[in-house]
């Protein structure tokens, strides 16, 4: 979880925002350090997980995002 620090008038004032569960194809982007194109491109070569559809959105599951990631971290170490 992020802490982020709100200051109105002054007072430091500090609340816990909860990361998304869901993300878009911006902030999966934005987490890999990759253009949105790259995302796209690595989920048609298998490389990330496809996206959840939500109407004419997609979105990716973060926690399912994740663990892909590890599997994949993992199996390049060995």
């Amino acid at each position: 979880m992020e802490v982020f620090e709100n200051r109105p008038m002054g007072e430091g004032v500090k609340r816990m925002m909860p990361e998304p569960i869901l993300l878009s194809v911006r902030q999966v982007a934005a987490l890999l350090g990759v253009s949105v194109r790259t995302v796209y491109q690595r989920v048609s070569k298998g490389e990330l997980p496809p996206p959840i559809r939500i109407g004419r959105s997609v979105r990716w599951h973060r926690p399912t995002l994740e663990r892909f990631l590890e599997d994949q971290q993992k199996r390049m170490a060995s």
